[in-house]
């Protein structure tokens, strides 16, 4: 998880650094101000040469000038944010991400990227129920269901104890072919371990039999599905040698 954060949040900071255009005056195109300009563009330097304290102090003196846009305030919380973030304060890089989403000067797109950011970075504080909620909020914005987003949001629903919204997500780990790993495999199973779910839950424990025929945890499990299959009426899993 951390890895995957570091790596959004990177995209994050570098497309601020790299991206001239937020700075250019294009017609049309929302710019920074001539007040604004200059501790934006002395935060983006700094964030350039790593230097994220000053960035961020130079961004906090730009957002107490009078008169700012929604995108000029929006912006420089997003900057602030992914510096937050190179100084591994997720508290205050959650704190920022939110300001500048609330700020309503941001695209659509940079809208849910941060929204996805937002939930990875509260699930990694623990805040399981709430990173969920905003994950979900991401998917139902049109945000791409990536694998990695859809696992976590399904292991973010158990941490928060909630197992029945967890199980949609499963059932899409199943439908796009994401269940690939043993740990996968188990995870799924236990949150299908339901008559409603059993035909699913037999047909995720048949390719886990497949992948690993001679295990004895893996064939004592199968044993004890097979029992809750029969009785539901769900075809059994036959056994090698059993």
């Amino acid at each position: 998880m951390r890895t995957l954060l570091k790596h959004a949040m990177l995209g994050v900071a570098a497309s601020l650094m790299l991206c001239g255009s937020a700075f250019a005056q294009t017609s049309g195109a929302p710019t920074f101000g001539p007040e604004s300009y200059p501790f934006a563009s002395e935060a983006q330097a700094l964030q350039g040469q790593n230097e994220h304290k000053k960035a961020i102090r130079a961004l906090k003196k730009g957002l107490k000038l009078d008169g700012l846009s929604a995108y000029e305030v929006s912006t420089m919380y997003q900057m602030m944010g992914a510096s937050h973030y190179a100084r591994g304060k997720n508290e205050d890089t959650i704190e920022a991400f939110q300001n500048a989403i609330n700020a309503g000067g941001l695209s659509q797109k940079d809208t849910r990227d941060l929204q996805a950011n937002l939930a990875q970075l509260n699930i990694a504080e623990k805040n399981f129920a709430l990173g969920a909620q905003q994950l979900e909020a991401y998917f139902n914005a049109g945000g791409p269901q990536r694998p990695t987003l859809i696992k976590t949001l399904v292991k973010a629903h158990l941490q928060a104890k909630n197992r029945e919204a967890a199980v949609p997500w499963a059932e899409a780990m199943e439908r796009q072919g994401l269940i690939k790993t043993r740990k996968d495999h188990e995870l799924v199973i236990y949150l299908f371990d339901s008559p409603e779910k059993r035909a699913t839950q037999m047909r995720v424990a048949r390719q886990l039999y497949s992948q690993f025929p001679t295990d004895p945890a893996v064939i004592t499990q199968i044993k004890r599905l097979n029992v809750k299959a029969k009785r539901d009426g769900v075809p059994v899993i036959a056994i090698a040698g059993g």
